[in-house]
């Protein structure tokens, strides 16, 4: 059986187009997504401590670890950071800042017109009030955590 000559051409562009077509996708071949677990964290926070002394006994009863934001200048702001200090928890400051609505805003509460030494000052003093602070967490802040300069 006799091939023509046309047809040997078409079998050779063809075979150079499949190896074109193969060295395209070989060249943008996406490299193998990676199969691996991430292990997550939580992280428990509980805030508005400070106000009385009764929850004491219950921070004492919860065995995974949390850490406890205690508002600063309450009565019993020193004693409960104290108290679970002594309990192995962990202290944040509950730093009072500018919220949205302002309703029932606590003693030195940070604005978005406080100067930079105003700042710096009631954060210094809150700090002072809340011993073994290893942290800041915003207490009602929704306006202040939204403006740069602030933070």
């Amino acid at each position: 059986m006799k091939i023509s000559g046309y047809k040997i051409i078409i079998a050779v562009l063809l075979a150079i187009i499949v190896l074109q077509w193969l060295f395209i996708l070989e060249k943008h071949k996406r490299p193998p997504v990676p199969s691996y677990h991430i292990k997550g964290k939580i992280a428990i926070i509980i805030d508005d401590w400070g106000y009385s002394l009764h929850n004491l006994p219950v921070a004492s009863q919860i065995k995974q670890p949390f850490t406890a934001a205690i508002l600063p200048n309450l009565p019993y702001s020193l004693r409960v950071a104290e108290a679970l200090q002594e309990q192995g928890k962990e202290v944040a400051l509950h730093l009072p800042l500018e919220p949205r609505e302002k309703y029932g805003l606590e003693k030195n509460t940070i604005f978005t017109a406080s100067t930079k030494e105003d700042i710096l000052k009631i954060l210094n003093a809150d700090l002072g009030s809340v011993k073994y602070a290893k942290g800041v967490t915003n207490h009602m802040g929704s306006r202040a955590t939204e403006d740069q300069r602030v933070m």
